[in-house]
């Protein structure tokens, strides 16, 4: 029965890329993407080609985007945290600039969820520009942007590597100065981490 639940979901994910209007297509993906038991999913995950929910995320309205990021976090959480890195690195480094707070939100959980991996955070300390944008997060107008992105930063610097990254290079002039925008925003980020 799981079985099955996969290969229609999967099949759904297939017809995806060629549609003008996707929606009803996402709602019925989402549905059977929830509907399926934890255990499929992480056996079966790198079946699912997320490129094409990357893109109609990147380009949908609301409906679709939120959607998309119920779809992409289920699946993504049923993903190896190295693979997840290695084959979606990019596109969550893109959702970094998107303007809805919850496709930010999605991308800083993932790489939170990440850097929980010994061999993944490796990935995430070799991706300059990805750990800058994280760090930018924390001056977000969204409490629970900067939230995620201070969670996800605390995650990446338990490693030994990770500290020394965030704190010993460039990155501790990226902290200081959005710790400098303004008393308000450091006060508020004080509070989040205590």
């Amino acid at each position: 029965m799981a079985t099955t639940g996969v290969d229609a979901a999967l099949e759904l994910l297939r017809r995806l890329s060629g549609l003008r209007d996707p929606i009803e297509e996402l709602r019925e993906l989402r549905v059977a993407v929830q509907s399926l038991p934890p255990g499929c999913l992480l056996e079966r995950g790198p079946e699912f080609h997320l490129e094409g929910l990357f893109v109609l995320m990147a380009r949908g309205d609301s409906q679709q985007i939120s959607a998309c990021i119920a779809i992409l976090d289920r699946l993504l959480q049923a993903m190896d945290p190295l693979y997840v890195i290695r084959n979606f690195g990019e596109q969550l480094q893109k959702g970094l600039y998107h303007h809805d707070d919850l496709v930010k939100i999605l991308t800083i959980s993932q790489v939170g969820r990440i850097a929980e991996d010994q061999l993944a955070v490796k990935e995430i300390l070799n991706m300059p520009e990805l750990l800058r944008q994280i760090i930018y997060c924390i001056a977000a107008e969204k409490i629970s942007v900067a939230r995620a992105a201070i969670k996800t930063l605390s995650r990446i610097a338990e490693s030994p590597e990770g500290l020394e990254v965030l704190f010993g290079g460039s990155f501790l002039v990226d902290l200081r100065n959005v710790m400098a925008k303004g008393s308000d925003m450091s006060d508020a980020i004080r509070g989040v981490t205590s």
